[in-house]
C-alpha cells in the first residue's frame, strides 16, 4: 500500500511541475524507452520547448491512438508499415524539408538505408504499389530482426551459414529460446522458414498464401508449444542481461536491442553475439512523421531538425544502441565507439524484406496468433 501511495504522488508531482511549466511545449509519441533522456534535455535547453513523451507499446496501439480524433500528438514515430497506413487513411502531413536544415536526405542518409527506401518506393508486392517514405516520414532509427547468441551455450561456428531452423535445432537440443511476441515478427520468422525449407523463391512476407500462412501456423504453435521456448518482449533486455548466469541460449530480437546489451559497460556481456539467419529477415525503418491535427506543427519541426542533426543522432544512437539513418555518425560509431558489425547494417540480400501495409492480412496474422497462444 506504501508503494501505490508512493507512485500516486509522484504522479501528482509530476502533473503539478507539467502544470506550473509554462514554456512552449510539443507531444512526442514513440515507442517506449527509444529516445536518449540526454537528447531531450538538451533539445529543451537549446529551444526552451519542453517534450511531453508519451510512449506506446506497439504499432497497432500507435494507429489507433492517432486515428482517435481525440488524441493531439505533434511528433508520432511509427514503423515504415504503421506510417504507410496512416498515411492511407489521410493521418500525416507531407514533411516539408526545407524546413529541415540540420539534415540532407539526398547526401547525409546512410547508404544502405537509402537503398531500402529506394526498394520500398518500388515494391509491387501489395496492391496500392510503392511507398514513399521520406514523403511522409524523417527517419528516425532503422535495423533488422535477428538473433542474439549466448555463446556460453551456442557456439557462433554451429550456427552460421543457417536459417531459421537453429531455433528449432536449439530446443530439440534441450536449450531454451526466446521469441518475440509479436504476431508480425514471430509469423516473419515462420514464413521465411517455410520458405526456405521447401525452395519457394517467388513469395514474399507481404502477400502469402492461405496454404503458406497455415504452414507457418502449424509451426508457431509447435514452437509455442514446446517446453523449451519463451514468448516475451524485448525479452533479451530481461534474460540475457543476467550474463554468464543466462539459461537461455537464442532469443529473437531487434538489432538495436541487440547492440545495446552487448556494448553496454554496466552488463558486461562479451559472451554474447547477433546472428541474422541466411533466411533472410524483416528489415525496418522507423520515422519521424506529423499528424494532421498536431497542435504545434512549429515546434514538431524544430524537434525533427534538432533529432537529425550529427550531434543528436549520434547520442541518442549510442544511448539507445539503435543504428543512426546518418552516414557520417554510422562511420563515427563503427571507428570510435568500437561496436559489433551488427550496426553496421548491410541490405544487399534478396531475401530481406519490408513489411508494407496489408489490412487483410493483419487481421489474419492476429487471429492465428491468437488461436496459436489460446490452443
Amino acid at each position: 500500500m506504501k508503494k501505490i501511495f508512493s507512485l500516486i504522488m509522484a504522479a501528482v508531482f509530476m502533473i503539478t511541475i507539467t502544470a506550473c511549466d509554462n514554456r512552449e511545449s510539443i507531444k512526442v509519441y514513440l515507442p517506449n524507452e527509444y529516445l536518449s533522456e540526454d537528447v531531450v534535455a538538451e533539445f529543451e535547453s537549446e529551444y526552451n520547448i519542453r517534450v511531453d513523451v508519451v510512449p506506446f507499446d506497439s504499432n497497432e496501439d500507435a494507429i489507433s491512438a492517432v486515428e482517435d480524433s481525440s488524441n493531439s500528438f505533434d511528433v508520432i514515430v511509427p514503423s515504415d508499415y504503421a506510417l504507410e497506413e496512416m498515411q492511407a487513411k489521410g493521418l500525416l502531413e507531407e514533411i516539408d524539408y526545407s524546413k529541415i536544415t540540420s539534415f540532407n536526405k539526398d547526401t547525409d542518409l546512410s547508404v544502405e538505408l537509402k537503398k531500402i527506401i529506394n526498394k520500398l518506393a518500388t515494391d509491387d508486392s501489395v496492391s496500392q504499389g510503392g511507398f514513399d517514405l521520406l514523403k511522409y516520414g524523417a527517419p528516425y532509427f532503422w535495423g533488422n530482426v535477428g538473433i542474439v547468441v549466448n555463446k556460453n551455450k551456442i557456439d557462433m561456428s554451429d550456427i552460421e551459414g543457417k536459417g531459421w531452423e537453429v531455433l528449432t535445432d536449439a530446443m530439440t537440443a534441450g536449450k531454451k529460446v526466446i521469441m518475440y511476441d509479436s504476431s508480425r515478427d514471430a509469423f516473419m520468422i515462420a514464413l521465411k522458414k517455410h520458405f526456405a525449407d521447401n525452395n519457394i523463391t517467388d513469395s514474399t512476407l507481404n502477400n502469402p498464401t492461405d496454404q503458406q500462412l497455415n504452414a507457418a501456423e502449424s509451426w508457431l504453435s509447435s514452437v509455442f508449444k514446446n517446453s523449451n521456448s519463451k514468448f516475451a518482449v524485448d525479452a533479451s533486455l530481461d534474460e540475457f542481461l543476467v550474463g554468464n548466469n543466462s539459461e537461455y541460449a537464442l532469443s529473437v530480437d531487434y538489432s538495436g536491442n541487440a547492440i545495446y546489451i552487448m556494448t553496454d559497460d554496466e552488463y558486461e556481456n562479451e559472451n554474447l553475439d547477433y546472428y541474422v539467419p541466411v533466411d533472410g529477415t524483416n528489415i525496418w525503418v522507423d520515422a519521424m512523421a506529423i499528424p494532421k491535427n498536431a497542435s504545434n506543427k512549429d515546434g514538431a519541426y524544430k524537434f525533427i531538425n534538432f533529432i537529425l542533426s550529427k550531434d543528436a543522432q549520434e547520442l541518442n544512437s549510442t544511448d539507445m544502441g539503435y543504428t543512426s539513418v546518418r552516414q557520417d555518425v554510422i562511420d563515427l560509431v563503427m571507428s570510435e565507439y568500437d561496436y559489433p558489425e551488427a550496426y553496421d547494417i548491410k541490405v544487399d540480400f534478396i531475401k530481406d524484406e519490408i513489411f508494407r501495409y496489408n489490412s487483410s492480412l493483419v487481421d489474419k496474422l492476429n487471429q492465428k496468433y491468437i488461436s496459436i497462444k489460446n490452443s
